[in-house]
């Protein structure tokens, strides 16, 4: 039985995926308008979509139009941009409460145990929001990967007589995304009339990288005070290439302190798990005893300060 249920939840969970993912990728046919659409006041209407593709966005839409006016939504939309959905951050906050307010009600009618119900939507929401945190880490990962060469172009470019913004269109042509998703946003902020030095801060904003954080430093103090960018670009690619090189040194150092770290994360949870389906009676001291609930909460401040402790030392965001 309790099989049956957790494959039917990795079932439904999956297919929330698709949809999401279905959702998103149909946005993406009117990114243009993904700012202007905040500033319309008529219905936008979006042509050839499939029927319940049309339904789902709609009914996103109208769930999403009451949450777009709470202030901490606009950091999920902040989270959109660098995952590279074209969604908003109410959509998305919507597509999160839609989806564990029907796998809990689901889990409810299918346990009859408000337990089973709660849970199962807190993990939809955790599963969804961690989905979209390894989307902007490999994002961001892909970006810092392609840095080096795009500096490296937009220096020759340069040095062959472009300017900086024709060499940005060279980037955006001749190059992968995710970096020539970015500059294709930059160049069409700069269509709209948007200055140079707000797109670059915007896109920095997006990408929230250290190492392209030192580009737009470079370029803004560039074109105040003067200098050979291009000479500075090539420094910076160097600094880069040489950075990324020692991250991947420092990652297969630590390798095996981080999944050290992952294992001491799951055990107590698998433990705890196995003691509620096949122990629950041991399970109960740490809950119904006074003794073991001082026991419980000293084992989780300890399993927290030794993670902490492990996750500074194999950390590598900070190198």
């Amino acid at each position: 039985m309790i099989f049956a249920i957790a494959l039917l939840l990795g079932i439904l969970a999956a297919v929330l995926m698709v949809l999401l993912v279905a959702y998103a990728r149909s946005r993406e046919r009117i990114d243009l308008l993904y700012r202007l659409r905040m500033y319309c006041t008529e219905e936008i209407v979006v042509k050839n979509e499939l029927p319940v593709i049309s339904r789902i966005m709609d009914f996103v839409r109208r769930t999403a139009t009451p949450l777009g006016r709470f202030k901490p939504i606009e950091l999920y939309g902040i989270r959109m941009r660098r995952a590279g959905l074209p969604i908003l951050g109410s959509e998305f906050a919507a597509i999160l409460l839609i989806s564990a307010l029907a796998m809990g009600v689901f889990t409810f009618f299918l346990t009859l145990d408000e337990t089973y119900a709660i849970i199962t939507a807190i993990a939809i929401v955790i599963i969804e929001d961690v989905m979209v945190a390894l989307r902007i880490r490999r994002r961001r990962s892909a970006f810092v990967n392609q840095l080096g060469d795009c500096l490296a172009t937009v220096a020759d470019s340069m040095r062959a007589g472009f300017s900086f913004t024709q060499s940005m269109e060279v980037i955006v042509r001749d190059m992968e995304p995710p970096i020539s998703d970015e500059f294709a946003r930059v160049m069409r902020d700069l269509s709209a009339g948007v200055s140079l030095e707000r797109a670059l801060e915007d896109m920095d904003r997006r990408v929230n990288s250290m190492e392209f954080s030192l580009v737009v430093t470079a370029v803004l103090i560039q074109r105040q005070v003067g200098g050979n960018l291009a000479s500075i670009l090539d420094t910076i690619s160097e600094t880069v290439v040489e950075h990324i090189k020692m991250q991947r040194e420092l990652k297969t150092l630590t390798a095996q302190g981080r999944a050290t770290a992952k294992t001491l994360a799951a055990l107590p949870f698998v433990c705890l798990a196995g003691m509620y389906f096949f122990a629950r009676e041991n399970l109960m001291f740490f809950i119904e005893n006074d003794i073991g609930r001082i026991a419980g909460v000293l084992a989780v401040i300890s399993e927290a300060i030794g993670l902490y402790l492990v996750n500074r030392i194999t950390n590598l965001e900070d190198v």
